[in-house]
């Protein structure tokens, strides 16, 4: 059996939103276009060979951008790097501003706008005048330089010397041995969860990320455990290459919701099979619970988080400035309505380890390792926590951290108890405390829920599991 991923569902509008550049770690999209000389090449074919793609968006008149290409480290990066040496890096600089001519790349001469220069001089790597993939490309500003990697994902580098360059290329995913299916993205086209209606729609897109060729596997799809898609698929998807995409119907959701998609019977292996989990997370509670694991570079970097309410207020907020360190904070939110997660990363690569943030009900707020220097999610408080929970604040749990047995101790035997992953699956339930303990040994080592309720009263309390 593969290993289980899971991750929470972005929320897009119906229809693409996206302001200024791509987002780091995006999928890169795909295009098919001419360079000047009227040599065509397409993105995702050199991709699929493991070629790792810069593209340099310039404009004619951009200063900084001739200042850049003088300096010729694409160039000389190439001749080492390109078709005529290791065979590993492809580069395309693309013109990007659609008010100027072809002549403007070239020559003086002709130009119906403004130009430094002749813009192929000493360029070894095709150069190409269009529009279109820099509005592809969200460009919001000249040079935009982009690194993509044969995963099909991308992250912007800036103006880097070629030592930067090559530390973004080697970080670059590499195939797992055998077949590996793997989600490149997924998305739910949903407004938002600080919106009344929730229109779902799951949306997959499949990439082999092994050495194994794949040509089939079927698709189960999961709304919290009922099987609502089933389908199966035979091609040829070679490593690196999109397998297929998933696109389900709209429906309207009502709660929380876990979609899980599983790939299985991959090459007619019934003992391979890829389980894929994520959340849309409508009703949240507002006792949070935020666990961050971060890496050696959390000071230099500067990571923190902040959580703003509708009008913009910060309500709580965290540095993680230790490197190599859990952290586990508890906050209470004080009234309902949109409230704004954001998770700061001045290094621009994402927080090594677990980043999750779950309400006291276990639903899963926000869950991610990989992004750039900022990422945002929104989302609804919509439960006060009630007085009535105080009745269960007699209820003992030890020992905390615990690695096999956690006693529970209370004079009301009738409290029924659940343990709630990061993921808001609930891992272990009991029901009334005949036993004075709960065993947690096969646990894996994480932060997890302990949810204690009677009728409607409802408490919980977080434990490690060592």
């Amino acid at each position: 059996m593969k290993a289980i991923y899971t991750i929470l569902l972005l929320f897009f509008f119906l229809g693409n939103t996206a302001i200024g550049q791509l987002a780091y770690k995006s999928v890169a999209p795909d295009f098919t276009a001419e360079d000047i000389n009227g040599v065509e090449h397409n993105l995702y074919e050199l991709l699929d060979d493991g070629k790792i793609v810069i593209l340099d968006i310039f404009a004619t008149w951009c200063g900084p951008c001739w200042s850049y290409h003088n300096q010729h480290i694409l160039a000389d990066l190439y001749d080492e790097y390109g078709p005529n040496g290791k065979d590993e890096i492809y580069v395309f600089a693309i013109e990007g501003d659609p008010s100027t001519n072809l002549a403007c790349i070239t020559t003086t001469v002709g130009c119906n706008s403004n130009t430094y220069g002749d813009w192929t001089n000493g360029i070894p790597y095709p150069v190409m005048d269009n529009a279109k993939i820099a509005d592809d490309y969200a460009l919001s500003y000249y040079p935009t330089i982009y690194m993509i990697y044969p995963n099909k994902k991308l992250q912007e580098i800036g103006q880097r010397n070629k030592a930067g360059i090559l530390t973004a290329a080697a970080q670059s995913e590499a195939l797992v041995s055998g077949s590996n299916p793997v989600v490149l993205y997924s998305r739910n086209e949903n407004g938002s969860v600080c919106y009344n209606q929730y229109p779902s729609r799951p949306h997959y897109m499949l990439s082999n990320m092994g050495t194994e060729v794949i040509t089939s596997m079927d698709f189960e799809v999961t709304e919290n455990g009922q099987k609502i898609f089933e389908n199966s698929w035979t091609g040829t998807a070679n490593p690196y290459q999109i397998i297929t995409e998933l696109i389900l119907p709209v429906t309207i959701v009502e709660q929380n919701t876990i979609y899980e998609l599983t790939m299985k019977n991959i090459n007619g292996n019934a003992n391979e099979a890829v389980a894929y989990t994520s959340h849309l997370t409508l009703k949240v509670d507002n006792l949070i619970f935020v666990t961050i694991t971060t890496d050696g570079n959390a000071a230099t970097d500067k990571n923190r988080y902040e959580i703003k309410d509708k009008n913009g207020k910060v309500v709580a907020s965290q540095s993680i400035n230790k490197a190599n360190t859990t952290y586990n904070f508890t906050h209470v939110i004080e009234a309902k309505g949109c409230h704004t997660l954001t998770i700061f990363d001045n290094g621009g690569n994402g927080i090594e380890g677990a980043l999750s943030v779950v309400d006291a009900q276990g639903n899963v707020i926000y869950t991610k390792k990989d992004f750039g220097e900022m990422d945002v999610q929104k989302f609804s408080v919509s439960i006060l926590s009630n007085s009535k929970e105080l009745a269960l604040q007699e209820v003992n749990l030890a020992p905390n951290p615990v690695n096999d047995k956690l006693y529970i101790s209370s004079e009301d035997k009738d409290i029924n108890v659940q343990i709630i992953d990061i993921t808001g699956k609930v891992i272990l339930s009991q029901k009334g405390l005949a036993n004075d303990y709960i065993d947690v040994n096969t646990l894996m080592p994480g932060l997890y829920v302990v949810r204690l309720s009677k009728e409607n009263i409802v408490s919980t309390r977080k434990i490690i599991k060592l």
